[in-house]
C-alpha cells in the first residue's frame, strides 16, 4: 500500500524526493530499507532530469538490493514495494 506524504501515519519518518506525493517509510522497518528508499529517490531524481533511463535506474536499484542481501533478508515483495514507492510518478 502506498502512503502519501499528507496521509503519513504517526510514527513514520518522512523521506521525500522531488515528487510532491512522496511516500514515507516506517522507522521501525529497518535503517537499511530507509537507505534503499533514499537511494532510490536519488535515482528517481536522476531519471526525472534525464541523467539515466527509467529501466536502467530501476534495474540498478533492484540489483543493489540483491547484492546487499536486502532481497534475501526482507523478501522480494517488500523490496519491490520500497522501489515502487520511490519511483512513483516517474515517467519513463
Amino acid at each position: 500500500m502506498t502512503i502519501l506524504a499528507q496521509d503519513a501515519p504517526q510514527g513514520c519518518e518522512q523521506r521525500t524526493n522531488s515528487n510532491p506525493n512522496a511516500v514515507t517509510v516506517p522507522e521501525n522497518l529497518s535503517d537499511q530499507l530507509c537507505v534503499l528508499f533514499d537511494r532510490c529517490c536519488t535515482i528517481a531524481d536522476r531519471i526525472r532530469d534525464g541523467s539515466i533511463g527509467f529501466i536502467d535506474g530501476v534495474d540498478l536499484a533492484y540489483s543493489a538490493a540483491e547484492w546487499s542481501g536486502l532481497v534475501d533478508r526482507f523478501g522480494d515483495d517488500l523490496i519491490q514495494l520500497v522501489l515502487a514507492d520511490a519511483f512513483i510518478g516517474v515517467r519513463p
